[in-house]
């Protein structure tokens, strides 16, 4: 019965492309179908000199929907067939196109992927992507066994009926197919349907449901096909590069006219220079390379920032990774096994930390503004932050709703296309940061959903942190009865919905994409750690960098924040094991927890090092590389998933896994390049804008050069210098010092008071 059962799974994979039944027609004999490990004859040629090409190419016999209800589809599925058995060349090369069997099923090569570009290269050819789920009807432990094998000791599950393509997974087999350009995605799922039907109907062994999505074929795209999207988002990318040139130049120029005396040096230009000069890339590289401070500055947060970026890409490259068809599968879900995973398992915390930054930065500097007096513009902060973030997720939104214009793969296909669709679909959405209430699966840009959140709970943080301000005994007794309100709201619905805030092994897709929509795209579930990080940035405001805390105090807050942040990692280590067993109670208790844990952690580490007690850590997490990292860390968390599906999309064929495959390094070298490339070109240039339509910019201008005049050095006249000259050094008046105070020039300083130095 052992012996059935795995031949039953082998038959299945290798009729797979089996052909149908062929009909009776003038041209073709009616023949059943043979086992695909006999040389089918009826496919040789009767010449004996092609008697082996015959052969060769009939070890699979061919694949066409030739019984579909479409007529012109069943015509030319005929014809196809036809063709094949004569051994004429454009049929030959569909028929090779088509996935074949490959070695390695045991290590998880399930995938066959094809050839797509012969496929397409044939005239009125199609390549369709179909999908299989093996699903066991009764359990046998040995054909339980292979299948483990098969799906990778089934480190992310699915079915047929899941309907998830967010996310990889080790169950679905895909394969190509290459059929004539009239038959639609409908005509191959039905036909592979009735072929699985014949195993269907057996109550031993195995059942195998086929899935072939309306965006699974494609044709080859005709050259110098015209859409407007591509074409927008080049004319934009055009403009700004442009925009960008004409403001070197006139930064070029203006500096050329100073040196030559035509203008003063307190001179300010006119508005149409100040626009283009908003672009210039001198300025605006000078602008990311500064590395100084304000004295009141919490710089170790842009280590944190830089450290967690790069932890947040190495998950989504790893993640994300996983679509690649690799050879080997099996070998690779080995290797991401044990407690050492949970850095990337428990990826709330990754993304906890930047909700806390988010709230702490928001908190500091509104309440540094209104400390200093200055009146508070909601509005104002609201449009700022709309600003800075805005230009960058739409171009983005706008590459990815056109990848399959750029890109044509199977790969496309098989990953990408859905994130198109997403786009296509609710491509507006993303303009008012509204896209996560279509779920995960289908929201627009999904990577996009931290932003999102973010923008969400900032619509809340001016008015709590007011109410702080004014009321902070009040305020604070508040939140934590919301904090109280949320811990309890959270148990309830993880316990209720069985979901997991940890990708352990063997989880589900339908699972992971409950737990996204219920609590990850909920900016309600997401409040605690920023509530935590608004009520820090108010502590430190009004503390200063004094510490209140004995030294004995300090050591026993470094031991316990350090016991946080070990659990809300390495607590529930089990669920990165083999034959793990999902815990409804054991989630809810670490999904409650965790978001406290982690920012008590991370709060207490940014509390030690602003005071003065962080030691070697604040030294390293202010260091000033990262200062500049954590400017084009925005960019950098925007575009990662862009460049790394982009990557995706471009596998052609199965590939060999190595881990260095899994990391690629000439990637994040093009991120890097690519985040400066935004940063110098929207993050900066449009901060500029903003603070010239405000008036910013003049009344900076103005408030720099009055500085300047209040530092200038006393002049001295000629009968004072003389007499200098007879006093001995020690006697000679000290010249004035400069003012301490670092002023940040024209926009800068704007987008300082108005909260827009956060940065993801």
């Amino acid at each position: 019965m052992e012996e059935e059962g795995l031949k039953l799974i082998l038959w299945i994979l290798l009729s797979f492309a089996a052909p149908m039944c062929m009909c009776s027609t003038s041209n073709f004999t009616t023949r059943s179908i043979r086992p695909p490990f006999a040389l089918p004859h009826s496919f040789s040629s009767q010449q004996p000199s092609s008697k082996l090409l015959g052969d060769i190419f009939g070890l699979q016999p061919p694949f066409a929907p030739w019984d579909s209800a479409n007529e012109k589809c069943r015509a030319d599925s005929v014809r196809f067939l036809s063709a094949v058995k004569n051994l004429e060349i454009w049929a030959l090369k569909m028929h090779d196109a088509t996935g074949k069997l490959a070695s390695g099923l045991l290590n998880g090569n399930l995938n066959q992927l094809g050839d797509f570009d012969q496929c397409l290269s044939v005239q009125n050819s199609k390549y369709c992507m179909a999908r299989a789920y093996l699903e066991p009807v009764k359990h046998n432990v040995k054909d339980d066994n292979v299948l483990e094998l098969m799906e990778s000791h089934r480190m992310v599950k699915s079915t047929a009926f899941d309907g998830v393509r967010f996310f990889p997974t080790f169950s679905a087999i895909s394969w190509a197919f290459c059929v004539p350009s009239s038959c639609n995605y409908e005509d191959v799922q039905t036909s592979l349907r009735k072929l699985a039907h014949r195993y269907n109907a057996s109550t031993e062994g195995l059942r195998i449901h086929v899935q072939v999505d309306s965006d699974s074929c494609v044709v080859r795209q005709s050259e110098g096909t015209f859409r407007k999207g591509p074409f927008i988002t080049m004319s934009i990318l055009v403009a700004v590069v442009v925009f960008a040139a004409l403001g070197t130049f006139t930064d070029l120029r203006l500096k050329r006219e100073r040196l030559e005396g035509k203008i003063s040096v307190e001179h300010l230009p006119p508005k149409i220079d100040r626009f283009f000069l908003a672009f210039a890339l001198t300025r605006n590289t000078t602008d990311l390379l500064k590395t100084d401070t304000a004295y009141d500055d919490i710089n170790c947060v842009h280590g944190i920032r830089a450290i967690f970026s790069l932890i947040i890409y190495l998950i989504h490259r790893g993640v994300f990774g996983l679509f690649v068809p690799f050879t080997n599968r099996t070998e690779l879900a080995e290797d991401f096994e044990g407690a050492w995973t949970m850095i990337f398992r428990a990826f709330l915390n990754n993304v906890d930390t930047f909700v806390v930054l988010s709230g702490l930065l928001t908190s500091y500097y509104t309440v540094k503004k209104l400390q200093a007096g200055k009146k508070v513009s909601v509005v104002m902060m609201y449009l700022t932050r709309y600003v800075k973030f805005t230009p960058i997720f739409v171009i983005t939104v706008m590459m990815v709703k056109d990848m399959d214009y750029w890109i044509q793969s199977p790969q496309v296909i098989r990953v990408a296309q859905h994130f198109v669709n997403g786009c296509k679909n609710g491509f507006w959405k993303s303009f008012i940061y509204m896209n996560n209430f279509d779920g995960m699966d289908h929201m627009c840009y999904p990577p996009s959903h931290q932003l999102v959140t973010d923008m969400q709970m900032y619509l809340a943080a001016p008015f709590i942190i007011l109410a702080m301000y004014k009321r902070p005994k009040l305020t604070t007794a508040g939140l934590g009865a919301v904090l109280t309100f949320l811990a309890v709201l959270r148990y309830f619905v993880i316990h209720k919905w069985h979901l997991s805030t940890f990708i352990y092994h063997g989880i589900s897709l339908s699972q992971m994409v409950d737990a996204a929509d219920r609590m990850y795209l909920n900016p309600l579930h997401r409040l605690t750690p920023y509530l935590a990080g608004i009520m820090l940035g108010y502590f430190l405001r009004v503390t200063g960098r004094r510490s209140l805390l004995r030294k004995d105090q300090m050591y026993a807050g470094w031991a316990i924040s350090l016991l946080c942040g070990y659990y809300s990692f390495f607590g529930p280590s089990e669920i990165a094991e083999r034959g793990y067993k999902y815990q409804p109670h054991d989630s809810a208790v670490f999904g409650v927890l965790q978001p406290c844990l982690w920012s008590i952690c991370l709060c207490w580490c940014i509390y030690a090092c602003f005071t003065g007690y962080g030691g070697l850590l604040n030294k390293f997490l202010s260091w000033r590389g990262f200062i500049v990292f954590s400017k084009l860390s925005y960019a950098f968390y925007m575009v990662q998933i862009l460049l790394i599906f982009g990557g995706i999309a471009t596998v052609r064929t199965p590939q060999f896994y190595k881990m260095n495959s899994v990391f690629d390094l000439n990637e994040l070298f093009l991120l890097v390049v690519c985040s400066v490339a935004l940063t110098l070109l929207f993050l900066l240039p449009l901060a500029h804008v903003l603070a010239l339509v405000t008036g910013a910019d003049v009344r900076a201008a103005e408030k720099q050069q009055a500085n300047n005049r209040r530092c200038q050095p006393r002049s001295f006249s000629m009968v004072e210098s003389r007499y200098l000259r007879t006093l001995n050094p020690a006697e000679r008046p000290k010249p004035q010092p400069q003012n301490n105070l670092r002023f940040r020039e024209g926009f800068l300083g704007f987008l300082h008071d108005q909260d827009t130095r956060k940065i993801y």
